[in-house]
């Protein structure tokens, strides 16, 4: 996006028709005026050459133990934990119910 503006910066609106009369019609407002039209040149070969991105990730080495674990398995106990979270809490409520009745049930 950044290297658009700047050759929308750099670019240099021509009239439509040079010498016809515009019927009272404004220019348009980014047209160039005759003394920027009369500095213009022609340009040749690279008009914005393109930047290099960033360099990419740098590569290093797997510690042990990352590399007895599957990612895959990480992954799908991950995701199951978030769709099941629900269903625990309710399982910790009812077995805590259960133990505090089991405890008011011998006193």
């Amino acid at each position: 996006m950044q290297r658009l503006k700047e050759y929308h910066a750099k670019l240099v609106l021509f009239p439509r028709r040079r010498n016809a009369k515009r019927g009272g019609a404004k220019p348009h407002p980014e047209e160039a005026s005759a003394e920027e039209r009369a500095k213009v040149s022609q340009l040749h070969g690279v008009v914005l050459p393109i930047k290099k991105a960033a360099q990419g990730p740098q590569w290093g080495t797997i510690p042990a133990d990352a590399s007895k674990k599957s990612a895959y398995v990480v992954l799908r106990n991950a995701r199951a934990d978030a769709r099941l979270v629900g269903r625990r809490i309710v399982r910790q409520k009812r077995i805590a119910e259960k133990k505090a009745a089991k405890a008011a049930k011998k006193e």
